[in-house]
């Protein structure tokens, strides 16, 4: 990072969460094994400020949906892990996002839902920082989310994660 708190473009980081095989869909069936989807940087320190979530569907999107389906059985879980895969934190506090409505006690109020023709949209804007700071990550600590149902019917999920090298 540069003098003065600002940092070098090379240094940012707008990353997908992905699987061990490199996918970012997360309309996958993670019901009877669970699929983790995570962000790791093995040799630099870096800060974790803010993760952008999507999933597209055909709807229709209620707040007791998950997407336009039913609510989760297992939900969600977002997770910080360690370089031996020990769980550091929990970020859902041991409620897993298994509606639409519960991105609200994650995120805030920056979350919307976008019903009209065709595809209808949960957009949410998770900012670390507005909690008091930004995560500070060390080489092989993993931010993650595990899907630990069947998504596989949405049309579209992903999650970009945004922060920058130290």
């Amino acid at each position: 990072m540069a003098n003065g708190g600002f940092v070098r473009p090379d240094d940012l980081i707008f990353a997908f969460l992905k699987t061990s095989g490199n996918s970012r869909d997360m309309a996958v069936n993670g019901s009877s094994t669970p699929v983790p989807f995570f962000y790791s940087s093995p040799d630099r320190k870096w800060v974790l400020s803010r993760a952008n979530i999507t999933v597209l569907d055909a709807g229709p999107i209620t707040a007791t949906t998950f997407g336009g389906d039913t609510a989760l059985t297992n939900g969600l879980g977002f997770e910080i892990r360690g370089e031996n895969g020990a769980l550091l934190k929990s970020f859902t506090g041991g409620m897993p996002i298994t509606r639409n409505a519960d991105w609200g006690t994650l995120a805030g109020v920056d979350w919307s839902q976008s019903i009209g023709a065709g595809l209808d949209a949960v957009t949410v804007r998770w900012s670390m920082f507005k909690s008091g700071k930004e995560v500070l990550m060390f080489p092989g600590e993993t931010f993650q989310c595990e899907v630990r149902d069947d998504l596989s019917s949405l049309t579209e999920m992903t999650i970009m994660i945004q922060g920058y090298f130290v």
